[in-house]
């Protein structure tokens, strides 16, 4: 499925968000961190992303990376 969404504060669409996932799978947190500006942006589609990881295999908990 194709997300062509582009939040104004992020640097990334959510189809270039989830295909780094794919490249490096990174935990959520960092994820998010590293990816939309989580921090100072207006997460508007923070849980849309969420929404899109949830029960697939592109993030871990970070207990995992070790």
């Amino acid at each position: 499925m194709l997300y062509s969404m582009h939040c104004i504060c992020s640097d990334k669409s959510i189809d270039d968000i989830l295909s780094a996932q794919r490249d490096i799978p990174l935990p959520l947190e960092d994820m998010l961190a590293c990816h939309t500006r989580r921090l100072t942006g207006c997460r508007s589609f923070i849980e849309q992303i969420r929404a899109c990881v949830k029960d697939s295999k592109l993030v871990f908990e970070a207990e995992q990376q070790a």
